[in-house]
């Protein structure tokens, strides 16, 4: 997947994705943010999100070290913005979800956390509970 894509082909992969993810977080402002950060994955899975993401992810090094960053600092500060949150705990909590994502369209998604667990943890990071060496 992502080694088939040019370059230039992976910018318009994500400023799409990016466009679409605004748009959608900005369609969504009466949620609580650690359901929000959840129905979005959700729609990272198997919703309107799905081609994006697998087209872009795999189980690569180089989509480990070299997209997920990229894409969650890419992502964060408008995200930020359209939820009114801090930057910083939005690339956070993208940063998992992206690495979830990984793994899901990569064949793993039994080994990912249950709704409780995902929800638990975003709900940390937004009220300030997780490590602070992120």
């Amino acid at each position: 997947m992502y080694h088939a894509i040019i370059y230039q082909e992976l910018d318009t992969a994500m400023d799409a994705l990016e466009k679409l993810t605004v748009a959608w977080f900005t369609a969504n402002p009466h949620q609580q943010q650690a359901e929000l950060f959840y129905r979005y994955m959700q729609q990272a899975q198997s919703g309107c999100f799905k081609p994006h993401f697998a087209r872009i992810l795999d189980d690569s090094m180089e989509c480990l070290t070299g997209v997920l960053p990229q894409l969650s600092n890419r992502l964060a500060p408008a995200v930020a913005d359209a939820i009114s949150g801090s930057s910083l705990k939005v690339r956070r909590i993208l940063s998992m979800i992206i690495y979830w994502l990984i793994q899901y369209h990569s064949g793993h998604a039994r080994d990912l956390p249950e709704q409780e667990e995902m929800l638990d943890i975003f709900s940390s990071i937004l009220e300030s509970n997780a490590l602070k060496m992120w």
